[in-house]
């Protein structure tokens, strides 16, 4: 399309066409066609940049995958029609949760834990668990009436420690008790940790 021009866009589920001027069409396409490629077949892990720099000496080291990342790349997918990574990525999730119902900082595609400076004894990075949390139940109310008991057999205790995880991590004041941002970088109390709990909750 000539700039300027708008492209038409279907959200999934929905029936909805959106129209997106021609640089945005473009994104969107884009996007749609390179994020399944992170997702890895075998354990339904999405990983957060290929990396092709074993010893990290020219990248930052991104060949893990952070569960909030991966939980909006499947909310995204799906939204646009590609629902086949969902359930395999919660899946993962199931299998790397620990048992306290969080998730960690960032993991292997195997669902080992990767190396992480936001841990439990000082302080984890909430969103994770939040945004995945929030991912699972958006994907269940978006599904048909017909797909939703299955649905919820396969994934209600995974939700449910999760909640409970979040739900006991706040404080008197309706904020979560300290916890890593966003960017791992500080320790506190956040504007976007919190609102993944209320919206996970």
């Amino acid at each position: 399309q000539s700039p300027g021009k708008r492209g038409d866009f279907n959200l999934a589920r929905q029936g909805e066409r959106i129209s997106l001027p021609a640089d945005l069409h473009e994104a969107c396409e884009r996007s749609l066609r390179i994020l399944p490629l992170l997702f890895d077949e075998k354990s339904g892990a999405c990983l957060a940049a290929p990396e092709f720099d074993p010893c990290f000496v020219q990248s930052g080291g991104y060949g893990y995958c952070w569960p909030r990342d991966a939980a909006v790349a499947v909310l995204a997918l799906a939204h646009a029609g590609r629902h086949e990574f969902a359930e395999p990525f919660f899946r993962w999730c199931q299998k790397s949760q620990a048992e306290e119902g969080y998730w960690h900082q960032r993991y292997w595609l195997s669902g080992d834990v990767g190396p992480s400076w936001c841990t439990p004894d000082s302080a984890i990075q909430i969103d994770q668990t939040g945004s995945v949390v929030h991912a699972m139940s958006v994907y269940y109310r978006e599904l048909p009436d017909f797909e939703r008991p299955q649905f919820s057999n396969a994934f209600w205790d995974t939700v449910r420690s999760g909640a409970e995880y979040l739900a006991g991590s706040l404080t008197d004041t309706g904020l979560h008790e300290t916890a890593c941002d966003l960017w791992e970088t500080f320790r506190g109390s956040f504007l976007y940790s919190n609102a993944s709990i209320f919206a996970a909750l």
